[in-house]
């Protein structure tokens, strides 16, 4: 699908609105007080990088293992986008000092909070779309986008339910060989062949993650499960979400989701339109208009089921227990909640248009609808 909004960097905007309900403005210096504590909080501005590949380089410049550094969220690195980020033992000074291109610090201070996965109240968007927006408020699916199943390949998801298969060998397999990218004619080869020696003399040298697995299996030839446990484990896990994703998206497809099934709530808005999480008394009148909204499930080993995921589960051939993976008990997954819709309020200026969104809410999917 073609949208229309421009692809530079600087078209697509996302500011982090971080724990406290505060946006992180683009180019906007932020000076707090130090507090005492081994963390350091900083506002990192960036663009041409995603959120790792940036925390990666300011660990190299300062010095620092990248261990040391985390965020509420991995950022994409086709948008300019600003987001509060902790470093541990790391003096707020060196961090302001950093020269590093495409990359600027907009604050940083000592405190003794740590910047986790999931810190933050949510992400406004300002994207250049030259379409009339006739509609400036609307509730959503809220489905997962497709940077969550890959944005060259597209088979995370299809890895991914291959591990809560248990089906190892077949993951690794469509880890190295599948895909249409620009080394497809090499994939194709080592597919044919499963020489694993053999691709280390012709497998190109910057996919560096498949050439550690493939070093793996060319030393231990049926330990596929060694091999997988080569990537980063931010990358494994990402397998199982991605298949976690695309169950949460088929189970959209066949149900109402303003309307709760059994085992499900619906909750309330905070002052962000955003879902709250706390139980309410709700209705499918209200949940279309965007007053409250169902809470459905990330499927899990411990997920209590509703029917359509009972159906879901048994055609796609898969049990909820297969999610507590035995022989990587590091990749098991009991599941989550998740809200079913979004409610999304769009302002326009000129060629620009603004909105927020929850965390884990995609701005892709809201492009999609704008018509």
């Amino acid at each position: 699908m073609v949208l229309n909004f421009k692809v530079k960097p600087e078209d697509f905007i996302v500011e982090e609105i971080d724990f406290t309900g505060r946006v992180l403005k683009l180019n906007e210096k932020i000076v707090e007080e130090n507090k005492k504590g081994d963390q350091t909080l900083f506002v990192l501005q960036k663009k041409n990088w995603n959120t790792l590949q940036a925390l990666n380089a300011i660990a190299k410049a300062v010095g620092k293992s990248k261990k040391v550094f985390s965020s509420a969220g991995n950022k994409d690195r086709n948008a300019v986008t600003v987001q509060l980020c902790s470093a541990y033992k790391v003096k707020p000074e060196k961090l302001l000092g950093l020269k590093i291109k495409d990359i600027q610090i907009n604050g940083a201070w000592t405190s003794n909070e740590k910047i986790v996965m999931g810190k933050l109240k949510g992400n406004r968007f300002t994207i250049k779309f030259e379409k009339k927006v006739r509609k400036k408020e609307r509730v959503l699916l809220n489905e997962f986008g497709p940077q969550r199943f890959g944005s060259m390949r597209r088979n995370t998801a299809k890895i991914g339910k291959f591990l809560v298969q248990g089906k190892f060998k077949e993951a690794v397999l469509s880890y190295l060989c599948d895909g249409n990218d620009s080394a497809q004619k090499e994939r194709l080869r080592l597919r044919k062949e499963k020489d694993f020696k053999k691709a280390l003399e012709y497998f190109p040298k910057f996919l560096k993650y498949e050439r550690v697995m493939i070093e793996h299996l060319s030393k231990h030839s049926n330990d596929f499960v060694g091999a997988l446990r080569r990537l980063p484990r931010t990358l494994q896990l990402l397998f199982i979400h991605a298949y976690q994703a695309k169950l949460f998206n088929m189970e959209l497809k066949k149900r109402n989701a303003f309307k709760t099934l059994e085992n499900e709530f619906y909750c309330g808005v905070d002052e962000l339109g955003f879902p709250n999480f706390k139980k309410t008394k709700g209705s499918e009148k209200k949940a279309r208009e965007g007053k409250v909204f169902v809470i459905g499930n990330i499927i899990g080993s411990e997920t209590k089921l509703n029917k359509v995921e009972v159906e879901l589960l048994k055609k796609e051939g898969v049990k909820k227990e297969d999610f507590n993976i035995k022989s990587m008990p590091e990749l098991s997954s009991k599941g989550g909640l998740r809200p079913l819709t979004m409610l999304v309020r769009i302002t326009k200026t000129g060629d620009k248009i603004q909105f927020s969104l929850p965390p884990g809410g995609y701005a892709t999917i809201v492009l999609k609808h704008l018509k």
